[in-house]
């Protein structure tokens, strides 16, 4: 019977290993004001391992750079404190309160270290997978979203972290905390409305990641795909599998949420428009080339900007899936440069490449060959008239132009602005947010939205939602 029941109380699976990761709160910090907020730290000497002081609940301590490596002043009358290169508080949990620190006034689970390096300080968090999400999830989709919504973005979330940590090696931290990664707000986000479904979503999915075939999918996602997500390849060049473009009808939900902000969101994140003027323009150029001085052939020299031309076309030569700008020319007096649609994209500060512009300087003329000719620019057109020819309007800016039924209008002969009108928000690969909230909300688990979103809902048993058991599954 003892062997008996020791075959009934053995576990059928291994226990679920703490995954941490490393998130970077900041760089080139001269200095870091640490509190406690919760339980006690232990602050060590990241060069030796040795443990310098213990912080209790309620104290502040000042890090700086020194001659000597770091500085640590804590509570008045304590001693100033030395370590070499770096330093860790490292959290020391009191019966069921976790460890809190309060960095810069923000509050955050789990450790921080303090590194430095040539600028200054660089500080990381180091804490639990599942405790990361709960800064994560609320703040990424919004804390009014569907369960199983919430439940479909803390997968995506807990596979992008630990695919981005399997590869960072010898990076001071995995991800940042903002969108450049994924926006992390702490223990912050713990006391938000709302907040209570945002851990019900994660404990619910706890440990759960995607993979696809059997390796982790780094589950890239966006505000809103505009109706269409886009394939991998035609926006970062790498093509992946479960990153296809599919159709996201749910997108339009933004539409119809309430209440809409006085900005217009979220609404704007599914159509938008956005006007640029000549001198807009030019600010964004100067801009761009001065932060990159230092990289020549990533400046944009081509003279005065007399036209802009636009591709659609996919790395397999093809127009893209969702109908996305791929390549931007800026056409100047000088030269051309080309720009892929991302880049072009940031320079621009538009919400997504889905979009269609037009520059007022814009005509098209019929001429010898079949269909319609683009003008952009009018000044290499002649004016035909008795006796020769000429300029169009002489040394004026403008001239006229009459088209169909007789319509009379004046043009600039350079455009003076363009107008970009657009659908989405994003660079719409991967999962779109607005669209998991419409899926949601039409009834869909988090599960089908994942299998719409990286499998294009093909439910082939290629893409699986399962507890991760490493960076190869």
């Amino acid at each position: 019977m003892a062997l008996l029941l020791f075959f009934c109380v053995w576990p059928t699976s291994p226990a679920r290993a703490q995954q941490t990761v490393r998130v970077g709160l900041g760089t080139g910090l001269v200095q870091a004001e640490v509190q406690i907020y919760r339980s006690a730290y232990e602050i060590v000497d990241l060069a030796g391992g040795t443990a310098l002081a213990r912080a209790e609940r309620g104290s502040s301590w000042v890090v700086t750079p020194s001659a000597v490596g770091l500085e640590i002043r804590g509570p008045e009358g304590s001693s100033v404190l030395v370590a070499q290169g770096g330093v860790l508080f490292r959290g020391r949990a009191q019966g069921e309160e976790k460890p809190v620190f309060s960095l810069a006034g923000k509050r955050y689970r789990g450790d921080l270290q303090l590194v430095l390096g040539n600028e200054g300080l660089t500080a990381v968090n180091v804490l639990d997978v599942e405790e990361y999400l709960l800064g994560v999830v609320g703040e990424e989709l919004g804390y009014r979203a569907p369960l199983e919504a919430l439940k479909a973005q803390a997968v995506a979330s807990r596979s992008y972290v630990l695919a981005r940590k399997a590869v960072q090696g010898a990076a001071l931290y995995d991800v940042g905390a903002d969108q450049t990664t994924q926006v992390y707000a702490g223990y912050e986000a713990e006391g938000k409305p709302g907040f209570s479904r945002v851990k019900a979503a994660v404990e619910a999915t706890r440990g759960e990641v995607l993979s696809y075939q059997g390796k982790l999918v780094e589950a890239f996602y966006h505000a809103n795909a505009g109706g269409h997500t886009e394939n991998s390849e035609n926006v970062w060049q790498q093509a992946r599998p479960y990153l296809r473009g599919v159709a996201s009808p749910w997108d339009e939900f933004a539409l119809q949420y309430e209440p809409q902000s006085p900005s217009g969101w979220p609404a704007c994140s599914y159509r938008w428009e956005k006007t640029l003027s000549r001198e807009q323009l030019d600010k964004r150029l100067a801009a761009w080339n001065q932060a990159r001085a230092a990289w020549p052939e990533q400046t944009i020299n081509v003279g005065e900007v007399i036209g802009l031309r636009f591709s659609r076309l996919g790395s397999d030569g093809r127009p893209t899936v969702s109908g996305r700008i791929t390549r931007v020319v800026f056409v100047g007096r000088t030269g051309e440069k080309e720009l892929r649609g991302e880049t072009a994209r940031s320079l621009l500060e538009l919400r997504s490449t889905l979009f269609t512009a037009s520059l007022d300087s814009q005509v098209f003329v019929c001429g010898t060959a079949p269909g319609l000719q683009e003008w952009q620019a009018a000044e290499g057109l002649r004016a035909l008239a008795a006796g020769g020819g000429g300029p169009l309007n002489g040394s004026e800016r403008t001239y006229w132009v009459i088209g169909g039924g007789g319509v009379k209008r004046s043009l600039p002969k350079i455009f003076t602005q363009v107008a970009f009108s657009g659908q989405g928000h994003g660079h719409g690969v991967g999962m779109s947010q607005w669209g998991a909230w419409g899926m949601a909300a039409a009834g869909y688990d988090y599960r089908a939205i994942l299998e719409h979103y990286y499998n294009q809902g093909k439910n082939d048993g290629r893409l699986q939602v399962a507890p991760y058991r490493g960076s190869g599954a």
